[in-house]
This record gives structure tokens, C-alpha cells and sequence, in this order.
């Protein structure tokens, strides 16, 4: 049975949670993030990024009270690990305003 690489798991793994509008905690530029996947596309290098709303953990820039529209991310995939899903509330913020 072919094994799946560890992007590919993870891939799969922020789709699942977008599904299922379920949040997920995971370690990005060495840092633990709480992020709600919205939406999961390829940039302009054909590279997978997400596009997400981070409402808790820590982040370089710091997180905004309440559902500001600063605490939207995009990340690329291949930078996440230790990903899992929490049992939170779903969370969306304001409105993203910048075109991705």
C-alpha cells in the first residue's frame, strides 16, 4: 500500500477540517497557531496555501481582540506540522479585504 508524504496528509487533513468547519491547532514558523481553514488554493508557483482565520495561539504580528479582520492568514501547507483538530468553535472574523 502506497504511503501518503507528509504534505499530502496534511492536505487532506486541512480539507477535512474545512468540511467540517472544525478548527485546528498547528506549528507554523515555530510557533502554535489556532486557525480555522477557509480556503486551500495553489499561488502563483503552484504551491498550496491556505487561507485562514487565527484566533488564538501565537503569531510574530500578535493577535487582534475580537474578530479583527488582522487576524487573517495566508500560510503556505508544506509549513505546517503537528497539525490535529479541536473541539472550538468555528471562527471567521470580519471579512477578508485583500485579494489572495
Amino acid at each position: 500500500m502506497p504511503q501518503l508524504d507528509p504534505l499530502e496528509e496534511i492536505h487532506d487533513f486541512v480539507v477535512d477540517a474545512m468540511r467540517r468547519k472544525s478548527p485546528i491547532e498547528a506549528t507554523y514558523k515555530e510557533r502554535r497557531r489556532m486557525l480555522c481553514p477557509h480556503v486551500l488554493g495553489r499561488n502563483k508557483a503552484g504551491r498550496w496555501q491556505i487561507l485562514c482565520y487565527q484566533f488564538g495561539g501565537e503569531s510574530s504580528r500578535g493577535l487582534r481582540r475580537g474578530d479583527s479582520s488582522s487576524n487573517w492568514r495566508c500560510i503556505p501547507l508544506h509549513g505546517l506540522s503537528a497539525v490535529k483538530l479541536l473541539d472550538l468553535p468555528w471562527h471567521s472574523g470580519v471579512k477578508h479585504s485583500h485579494i489572495q
